[in-house]
């Protein structure tokens, strides 16, 4: 509870993580968002189900090493700020789930 969640976004289903997005959650922001749970999530993990993630773009070299095996780019989106998910054909605030 007191880390930061990585979590590899890819563009589509089977992609590797060597391909993802890297998105960050925070304690801080996580603290306001009681329904940004993994239970939450699940139905939407290793799925083809898309989901809208708005936050700082932060550029982040100290995982370099980590470039096409866990990652596309050292540019992340950290600390999220939002997290949407697609629901009954539209787009829903997980916070409102």
């Amino acid at each position: 509870s007191e880390t930061d969640w990585h979590m590899a976004l890819v563009e589509e289903p089977g992609q590797g993580e060597r391909l993802a997005a890297v998105v960050e959650t925070t304690p801080r922001i996580r603290i306001k968002h009681k329904k940004w749970t993994e239970a939450n999530l699940a139905p939407w993990l290793d799925s083809d189900l898309p989901v809208r993630i708005s936050g700082w773009l932060m550029f982040d070299p100290e995982h370099r090493n980590h470039m096409g095996k866990y990652r596309k780019s050292m540019w992340e989106i950290h600390p999220i700020t939002k997290i949407e998910v697609w629901k009954s054909d539209k787009w829903v605030d997980l916070d409102k789930l």
